[in-house]
């Protein structure tokens, strides 16, 4: 039994306000559109000073599943983690996320990790130190990406939500929206979904959806969490988007159930005039996709009630 613990800290600069940076990862909600690995990430429990939050991360087509004690220091900007488990060959690990003030328009964040091994074997800690060093790098570098992106105009990041109420049990239509295939010949876009992966709560999915005479496919992942929430990642976005990101919520109301869709778009700014046209900008953007993706969403929040009110 490994008992000697090990320190690693990783850091960057990052031209955004230290209050800002520290907002972003404080409100866990924000990381499935901050880091391109992340699928879902949601807070399961506590408030603005500590909570227990879930995060579901891929890679390769793989999702990893971890579950963290944060406490939050909004004078410190300080965000300190404990995982509940963790997976071998590492026994335990926790860490922090630091954010130091350079001017009002700059920070330091410093990303900090202890750890134990399963072992103190040279080959065990060499892979740990390495695999550490590597998604300490890449996820840095993608949050100075989104840190940097908000700060310099917050129009970038788009987050609406559509809902309905609608009869019928929460259990059915919870169904219906986690099984695509049933949406095909329901949601009139929607041709054809191919399930690449259905396991443990995890699918990932390609669809194939018209527009107008021609055709697109795309590629998400979702992590089903049932009876209530979908939360999903586009793995492949248009030009005009650098993250399109979603979560499903079905609620109990009175007689059936309220459902709500949240979607957020991150806008890439080079690619909105490749898309909309020359001259188009952020504006153009936004409204495009709110018509878009809200039209998107009404087809199925159609499809959910006409299901309902089929199995009532």
């Amino acid at each position: 039994m490994a008992t000697k613990r090990y320190e690693v800290e990783h850091q960057t600069i990052v031209r955004a306000p230290a209050e800002l940076a520290y907002r972003l990862i404080a409100d866990v909600e924000n990381w499935s559109w901050l880091f391109p690995t992340t699928v879902h990430a949601q807070r399961l429990g506590g408030d603005d000073l500590g909570d227990r939050v879930g995060i579901w991360t891929t890679t390769d087509g793989n999702v990893n599943h971890w579950v963290a004690l944060r406490r939050m220091d909004p004078r410190a900007l300080t965000v300190a983690y404990r995982q509940e488990w963790s997976v071998a060959p590492v026994a335990d690990m926790g860490g922090a996320w630091v954010f130091e003030p350079r001017g009002e328009r700059e920070c330091r964040v410093r990303l900090l990790h202890d750890y134990r091994a399963i072992d103190d074997d040279p080959d065990t800690l060499g892979w740990i130190a390495e695999v550490l060093d590597r998604l300490s790098t890449d996820e840095l570098a993608a949050f100075r990406a989104g840190a940097e992106l908000v700060a310099e105009d917050e129009r970038r990041v788009l987050t609406f939500t559509d809902e309905i109420t609608t009869h019928g049990a929460v259990a059915r239509v919870y169904g219906f929206l986690r099984e695509l295939p049933l949406w095909v010949g329901r949601v009139s876009d929607l041709m054809d979904v191919q399930v690449l992966r259905d396991a443990d709560e995890v699918q990932w999915l390609r669809t194939t959806m018209a527009a107008g005479p021609d055709t697109y496919r795309s590629e998400l992942m979702r992590v089903c969490l049932p009876p209530d929430k979908i939360g999903y990642r586009y793995l492949v976005v248009p030009p005009l988007a650098r993250a399109r990101t979603g979560l499903w919520r079905v609620c109990p109301e009175a007689g059936g159930a309220r459902v709500s869709l949240r979607q957020t778009v991150v806008f890439d700014e080079p690619g909105i005039e490749a898309m909309l046209g020359p001259g188009a900008g952020l504006e153009q953007a936004r409204d495009f996709a709110r018509r878009e993706l809200g039209g998107d969403a009404a087809q199925i929040l159609a499809a959910v009630q006409a299901y309902a009110k089929e199995g009532s």
